[in-house]
């Protein structure tokens, strides 16, 4: 009689770490902040459409806006009306920002018209947070010119670079869910 030995499974890589709500789980806001502000630095400028008159303040001009509504999906917030009320609130928004405030319009109108920068600028913060985030905060300054390498395709550090693609469709697809249901109010 032949008796069966059950199949032991070999030890595979790791299995994806889900990325956190908030990405200041990850790495501390002043990392968290270097790392949009160099996702950011990445798009060039005649990609992004702005939403207000070139005369308009620091606050609306199309990479500040980029790097808000970057930095706020990472963290979490996702609802325009959301964002404005944190930056009244928030010393530190309000001081990025020459202390003006984009309304929420116009946070909601910059998404829809930048869909693909904001895509590109989480894409890249989710990958090099996740490669960097169980470094040493000081090691995040010391690569060149200050910046963390751009994180590559694949893998970053045990999140899966499609899983990064749909976390980040998934934060703008809230965004503009939270949007469409604030408008109904």
């Amino acid at each position: 009689m032949t008796t069966f030995e059950p199949i032991k499974s070999r030890p595979s890589a790791s299995p994806p770490r889900p990325i956190p709500v908030d990405l200041s789980a990850w790495l501390d806001k002043k990392s968290l902040v270097g790392l949009v502000l160099d996702a950011v630095l990445t798009v060039d400028d005649s990609t992004l459409r702005p939403v207000a008159a070139s005369t308009a303040g620091i606050a609306f001009r199309p990479k500040t806006m980029l790097a808000l509504l970057t930095y706020c999906y990472a963290v979490g917030i996702y609802g325009s009306e959301d964002i404005e009320d944190v930056m009244c609130r928030d010393a530190i928004f309000r001081y990025f920002c020459g202390n003006e405030i984009p309304d929420w319009k116009s946070l909601k109108r910059f998404r829809r018209h930048n869909h693909e920068a904001i895509q590109k600028c989480l894409e890249e913060v989710f990958a090099n947070a996740s490669r960097v985030k169980d470094q040493p905060s000081d090691r995040l300054n010391r690569g060149l010119g200050g910046r963390p390498p751009t994180a590559a395709a694949g893998r970053c550090g045990g999140v899966d670079g499609v899983e990064i693609a749909v976390e980040v469709e998934r934060r703008i697809e809230q965004a503009r869910w939270i949007d469409s249901m604030a408008l109904e109010e």
